[in-house]
């Protein structure tokens, strides 16, 4: 697709995440210490590193107020996003005279005057809606919503659905859901639709500014292609993150999952790739995000510091599954990439080394399934599917594949001992 649809495309996107990020903001708006909230929202969102994010002074009597703030989404790129938030509060206890609570926040958005023009005419007339109902002791809810609308620009047309949310804010966790029902872009060259999206996030709040939290996002469909060309499809995609305490350490894990993809004329079923990263130095990973987000060029001293402390700890990268098909047709893997150190290890010396460094890497990568799954999938993934059976005949013919009953397996191993295929060196 022509860069002039990516620039429509991102534009999108940046609506939604700036709905998003709104939504939030508003969520933390108490009557009862709107700046002490906007304080910590700010902080956040500037640790962050996605946004930067400024206040004027709050204006309120007893019976409400406004207030003025302004957000800049990526604000260390070329072209970043400025947004500027008008809030009306209504205080309690029956703000605007409707169901009981300590206030009522709404939010109106506007964008950069050319952006804002664009959107006027995207959305005929219509806002993005932003309502905060806040409970007596901080709780809120937030209801975000983005109008349906359309954009043409240098021959290339935006069409999406309307998109909606809702965003429950507690003292120190925060939850999240939407749903976006789909996206068209077109030009005489290309045609994209995406279709229904929804999501759910859940994040708390730690000592540090990395938190912890959980998220999934889910796309029902996905097509694009040129007009008489082949298209590519997927099916039914997930995607699930989550960062995980651990004492001093912390996890990272991260999954993908599609019920079909269609590419160049092969079809792939059940799809799924699943990885955690394990055995994090925590204070390391606060420090190192610390230093990406600041313009200076960190100092290598100081990296290598960092990078030491997270070496230390152990870290493991977890291939926890990669797959295709299921039942009797699945073909799998699962493996983990680490470091063989002993706890006398000099960490800085290692990284002056990259002999020592890969002397310590430790690779292990398991993979299995039925020999007809194994042949049918070498068949999709060939440039010639008669060329399958000779590639797996090829691989247990060398060594790289065993036959196990009606079942072809392979074992790598990587370490200090060189490189291994079913216990036997490779040669």
């Amino acid at each position: 697709m022509k860069k002039r649809a990516l620039t429509i495309a991102a534009l999108s996107a940046a609506l939604l995440l700036g709905g998003a990020t709104v939504a939030v903001v508003a969520a933390q708006q108490t009557q009862k210490d709107v700046q002490a909230q906007l304080g910590r929202t700010q902080k956040a969102l500037t640790e962050s590193g996605l946004a930067r994010m400024v206040s004027e002074p709050y204006q309120g009597t007893a019976f409400g107020g406004t207030q003025v703030t302004t957000i800049t989404l990526m604000p260390e790129t070329a072209d970043p996003m400025v947004i500027k938030l008008n809030s009306r509060v209504y205080n309690g206890p029956f703000p605007q005279g409707k169901r009981f609570g300590a206030a009522t926040v709404i939010t109106d958005v506007q964008f950069e005057p050319g952006v804002q023009a664009q959107l006027d005419r995207a959305f005929g007339g219509q806002k993005i809606s932003l309502r905060t109902d806040i409970q007596f002791g901080g709780h809120s809810v937030t209801t975000f919503n983005v109008p349906a609308g359309t954009i043409t620009a240098e021959g290339t047309t935006t069409r999406w659905q309307a998109a909606s949310g809702t965003v429950r804010a507690t003292e120190r966790e925060v939850f999240s859901a939407g749903q976006w029902p789909g996206l068209v872009i077109e030009d005489q060259d290309m045609r994209m639709t995406l279709g229904s999206a929804s999501w759910q996030m859940n994040a708390s709040q730690q000592p540090d500014t990395l938190g912890d939290g959980k998220g999934q996002f889910t796309l029902a469909s996905l097509e694009a292609g040129a007009p008489g060309g082949q298209v590519l499809k997927l099916d039914r995609l997930t995607v699930t993150s989550t960062t995980r305490s651990q004492g001093p350490l912390m996890s990272s894990a991260v999954g993908y999952g599609a019920e079909r993809l269609e590419v160049a004329g092969k079809t792939l079923d059940k799809l799924q790739l699943n990885m955690t990263l394990n055995n994090l130095d925590r204070k390391a990973m606060e420090q190192l995000s610390a230093l990406t987000r600041t313009r200076k060029t960190p100092d290598d001293a100081a990296v290598n510091t960092l990078i030491t402390a997270l070496l230390k700890a152990g870290p493991t990268l977890v291939l926890d599954r990669l797959s295709v098909g299921q039942g009797k047709d699945e073909v799998k893997f699962n493996g983990q990439v680490g470091f063989k150190g002993a706890a006398t290890t000099d960490w800085a010396a290692v990284l002056d080394s990259p002999e020592l460094l890969m002397g310590l890497l430790d690779v292990r990568l398991h993979g299995e399934g039925e020999a007809q799954a194994l042949n049918t999938l070498a068949a999709t993934l060939a440039p010639d599917p008669s060329m399958a059976q000779g590639l797996i005949q090829a691989g247990e013919e060398n060594g790289l594949l065993v036959r196990r009953g009606s079942r072809l397996v392979t074992d790598l191993n990587m370490d200090q001992a060189g490189l291994k295929v079913n216990g036997q060196p490779l040669q």
